[in-house]
């Protein structure tokens, strides 16, 4: 099994945790989440990310350039899709090369999946176990759901991982913000996992034209989305959305503009670039979808509240990015996904 983490590691995990227990940081984590493809087997309707059997994925010399352009003082990363056992070459790969890079203050590293590969049980402990090999100590175990179910999902897979994470492998389930956290920044070497279910969703991506209103949640009526101070490495860190096209975006969504694209420039540089850009700066206060109407895309105070107010704050968001971002040669490429998957949807 994978080796015990270094003392300087080990330090840097209980700093960021003291930083929590005193209450001086909300955010102590440099994270990324890196999407090596959009490819999954399901296709399932509520899917913001329009997973589909023949989505992109990266190819393995982008994912070694992107890992170059990785800042060194990353803390944690999110290894998803897509479905990333759908290529699980490049899973592999792609955790060979993080392990190979050796960031000093990486203590998480995490893996997502539906489960559907999981044929036994010692199918999944042997494939379990390879992961850990390679630097995985934190896995998500998503769609525990009507939503995959309906796609053909046995849920008895996804319940047989969890149960061979905990009895092979002493794998814990963190409960409670705090207790997440200190999984996050844990200075031990215990697996943890999470076993996630999508009730409600929000009408982005697949789910804009494939869900029902009785499906969809209520609205976020607070205009001001939590992620803020994006364009800095600050000390509080920042959570950045790498996609199958190498795109760096500071929403999970990835609707607007991004930052830039991490196969062809460093991070740090992407980052530098960005704060000259006018749509950065103004998303970059603490990131208010009011203000970025008004200031950005030319919209009254009011109008931007009300509608807030009647979509919510991220289907609003939403909207406005994908009428601005309409038919213009530098919308972000899930934009192109977008269109096609509407009309595949409408032949269905």
């Amino acid at each position: 099994m994978a080796e015990l983490r270094s003392q300087k590691v080990v330090d840097k995990a209980k700093e960021r945790l003291q930083l929590v227990r005193e209450g001086k940081s909300k955010i102590v984590c440099r994270s990324i989440w890196l999407l090596i493809t959009r490819k999954c087997p399901l296709e399932c309707r509520h899917c913001y990310f329009c997973g589909s059997r023949d989505g992109k994925s990266l190819t393995l010399p982008q994912v070694e350039r992107i890992i170059q352009h990785l800042p060194a003082g990353i803390e944690s990363l999110g290894i998803s899709g897509g479905e990333p056992f759908t290529n699980r070459k490049l899973l592999y790969e792609t955790l060979k090369l993080i392990k190979k890079r050796n960031f000093p203050s990486l203590t998480n590293i995490n893996v997502q999946t539906v489960g559907f590969w999981a044929k036994s049980k010692v199918h999944a402990k042997k494939v379990i176990g390879e992961l850990i090999d390679l630097g995985v100590n934190s896995f998500l175990i998503y769609g525990h759901d009507k939503w995959h179910w309906e796609r053909g999902l046995q849920k008895e897979r996804q319940e047989m991982l969890v149960d061979v994470l905990i009895n092979e492998f002493d794998a814990y389930k963190p409960k409670g913000m705090q207790a997440q956290v200190r999984a996050l920044f844990r200075p031990d070497d215990r697996i943890t996992y999470s076993l996630n279910e999508t009730r409600l969703v929000r009408p982005v991506g697949r789910a804009a034209w494939a869900t029902t209103p009785k499906e969809q949640s209520p609205p976020s009526t607070n205009p001001i989305c939590r992620w803020n101070d994006f364009l800095h490495l600050s000390p509080k860190g920042y959570i950045y959305t790498i996609n199958f096209n190498g795109e760096v975006h500071y929403c999970i969504y990835q609707i607007a503009k991004p930052l830039g694209n991490i196969i062809e420039r460093p991070l740090i540089d992407i980052l530098k670039n960005a704060r000259r850009n006018k749509f950065f700066q103004i998303a970059n206060k603490g990131l208010n979808i009011a203000n970025l109407a008004v200031e950005y895309f030319g919209m009254s105070e009011q109008e931007a509240i009300r509608s807030i107010e009647l979509k919510g704050r991220c289907v609003f968001h939403w909207e406005i990015l994908t009428q601005y971002f309409k038919n213009r040669k530098d919308a972000p490429i899930m934009y192109d996904v977008f269109k096609l998957e509407r009309e595949r949807y409408k032949k269905v």
